[in-house]
């Protein structure tokens, strides 16, 4: 059945002229401890901007860890702007249809996000619902996977945002601007390459909770400062997975 995100915020146009420095971070999956160190390192500030691409939940062992993370950050009054990943609209897609979350995320300890009644507890809703497809800034396209630039109108195909990958691009559709996004893990040495080539797309998702594929260059969480193209890595720290 064909999805409609009429209902949901679709994206955003920021200035993020007052920012001190931007970052970007994707594809967290549950691993919050990493996320942790990782913010250790690049020593947020107040008057910075961090985006997140999404994918916070599922696969790794700590999914409400990661989630209250971002909103105590939000509650601090840190420069926050998180994205909706393709596993958090699946959480979604859940909710509404009033089908057992859990059954479409076995695995994946999503227990400590419900009530007593066994209901995604309010905070985490509001969040999840909010979640927009894509940022738009002044020299950047923000979004978790993608666009599709095969079709007509690339710009509003939420779907292809959450799912696609390998996709070509159209330089005449983005007016000079890069596309940052994650979604299919990437090995790290390619994604210094992209960052050093300083290329239209860069993918940077490290494929963190994969930490026994270091071999194949996995099990990075990654930050990249937008204006500088300073790469932070924070290899995985829990060592433990579930699907």
């Amino acid at each position: 059945m064909k999805r409609s995100f009429s209902s949901y915020p679709r994206f955003y146009k920021l200035d993020t002229s007052e920012a001190s420095r931007r970052f970007v971070i994707a594809d967290i999956h549950g691993c919050s401890q990493t996320l942790h160190k990782l913010l250790d390192q690049i020593q947020l500030q107040k008057s910075d901007y961090l985006f997140f691409l999404g994918d916070y939940i599922d696969r790794g062992m700590d999914s409400k860890g990661v989630l209250d993370t971002i909103l105590n950050l939000q509650k601090n009054n840190y420069h926050i702007f998180p994205l909706r990943g393709n596993h958090e609209d699946e959480f979604i897609w859940s909710i509404e249809n009033e089908e057992d979350v859990l059954a479409q995320h076995h695995g994946n300890q999503l227990e400590t996000l419900l009530d007593e009644n066994h209901q995604v507890k309010k905070v985490y809703q509001d969040f999840l619902f909010q979640l927009p497809f894509y940022y738009e800034l002044e020299d950047y396209y923000l979004v978790h996977a993608g666009f599709n630039f095969s079709i007509p109108n690339p710009f509003e195909n939420f779907e292809e945002m959450l799912w696609i990958r390998d996709f070509p691009i159209d330089k005449h559709q983005l007016n000079g601007k890069r596309i940052i996004h994650g979604h299919t893990p990437t090995a790290l040495d390619m994604i210094q390459e992209s960052i050093s080539c300083r290329t239209q797309v860069i993918n940077i998702d490290g494929g963190a909770v994969f930490y026994d594929f270091t071999d194949k260059g996995y099990g990075n969480l990654i930050a990249l400062n937008l204006d500088t193209f300073e790469l932070y890595t924070q290899h995985n720290l829990e060592k433990q997975r579930y699907y």
